[in-house]
Parts: structure tokens; C-alpha cells; sequence
């Protein structure tokens, strides 16, 4: 998509978002939840559509990227390992084998995302792919009160344990090095935009469940 259009597309995002953050914080919370799941795949297509070059490199990172993510959440779900015990409610839609079919585009997103971020820096791919990686295990910090909050997934003893972020460390560092290898150039603003804009949206939710404040409540 022309560059052009980015301002138009990032402000339908943040709107998005912000309804969202709202209906998230508010007496509406139950119905607002089973649509997170849209909101994600509408960031996953506005991302992608600024990527410069959708050739067959990126679709191929992009579907083993989506199998792998997939396939080590269903063993994780199945078995406990890598992650730890826990399981998928039905508010994140359609299912595959216990595991929402919008986890392996997340991981595709989020990988891509933070990619772009360490992309413009002159230093070691090693050096990226290490930086990348701590990133989105950062982001799987606020990501757990988030979607524990929500009722996205549930963990057995209620939150997640040490070996959940150690896991996802180790498989964001993969992702990484599997981008590396397939050669996409991540030269995309957009992409470093919205991960912001997701971060800022986590910690917000974060704090507002923290301080247990309703943004309707003026209003009712």
C-alpha cells in the first residue's frame, strides 16, 4: 500500500484501539472481549499491507512462522511443555486443535514488529535478533495480565510461571533468526509504529485494571 495512506490507517488503528480500551474498562467488558480477536487480524492486515515487498520469501517466513507458532502451542496446551500448564478459552475465535487460529498470526506479527524496530541500527543481525527477541518477551509481560484479565487464556495456577517467558524467549529468538535467514528486509515505519501503539495500549489496560477505573462511568 502507498505510504500515503499510513496516517489514514494508523488513526482507524488508534481509534480502534482506543473504542476498545474503553469498552475493555467499562460495564460492557463481556461483550467487548470476543472482538479482540478481529482487532488483531485488522493489525496484522494493516501491518503487512506496508510491508515493501509480499514475494514469495515473506509468504514462505510468514507460513512456517504461522506452523511452527501454531504447532508449539498446541503442544503446549497438550502437554504443558515449553510454556507450562495452561488453555485457550473460545474469545479468541476459531480453533485449531485447542489453539485460536489468530496465536499464529500473532506470532507472525509480533515477530515482524520487533524486527522492524532493532532493523534500522547498524549492528550485528546477531545483535538484532538477540534485541528482537528480548522485546517481544518484554511484551509478553504485559500481554499476560492483559489476556489472563480477559479471559483469553488461563493458566492452572493462575499465572504464568518462569518458564513460560523462558520458552517464549527461546522461540522469539528463532522467529528472529528464521526472518534473518529468509532475507526479508523490514524497513517498515508503520510496523514500528503500532507496535508502540500495542504497548501503550497493554500497559494502559494494565493500569486502569490496577486502579480498577471505569471510562464509562462518567457516562452512566
Amino acid at each position: 500500500m502507498n505510504k500515503k495512506f499510513q496516517p489514514i490507517v494508523f488513526a482507524v488503528l488508534v481509534i480502534n484501539h482506543g473504542v476498545g480500551l474503553v469498552g475493555l474498562n467499562s460495564p460492557f467488558m463481556a461483550e467487548f472481549e470476543p472482538l479482540s480477536w478481529f482487532n488483531l487480524i485488522l493489525s496484522f492486515v494493516s501491518v503487512v499491507s506496508f510491508h515493501r515487498d509480499i514475494d514469495k520469501k515473506f509468504i514462505a517466513f510468514s507460513l512456517i512462522t504461522f506452523l511452527i507458532g501454531m504447532a508449539v502451542e498446541i503442544i503446549g496446551v497438550s502437554t504443558g511443555f515449553p510454556f507450562g500448564q495452561y488453555f485457550y478459552t473460545q474469545q479468541f475465535g476459531p480453533m485449531a486443535f485447542n489453539v485460536p487460529l489468530i496465536i499464529g498470526l500473532n506470532w507472525i506479527l509480533l515477530t515482524y514488529c520487533a524486527a522492524c524496530i532493532f532493523s534500522p541500527l547498524a549492528i550485528s543481525p546477531w545483535f538484532k535478533i538477540f534485541f528482537a527477541a528480548n522485546l517481544m518477551t518484554a511484551l509478553d509481560l504485559l500481554l499476560e495480565p492483559f489476556s489472563i484479565r480477559h479471559n483469553f487464556w488461563v493458566w492452572f495456577d493462575g499465572v504464568p510461571p518462569m518458564q513460560n517467558f523462558i520458552a517464549w524467549w527461546a522461540v522469539a529468538v528463532f522467529m528472529q533468526w528464521l526472518l534473518y535467514k529468509f532475507s526479508i528486509k523490514v524497513e517498515n515505519d508503520f510496523a514500528r509504529k503500532y507496535f508502540v501503539l500495542l504497548t501503550v495500549f497493554l500497559l494502559s489496560d494494565l493500569l486502569l485494571s490496577i486502579f480498577r477505573i471505569n471510562l464509562l462511568e462518567p457516562f452512566l
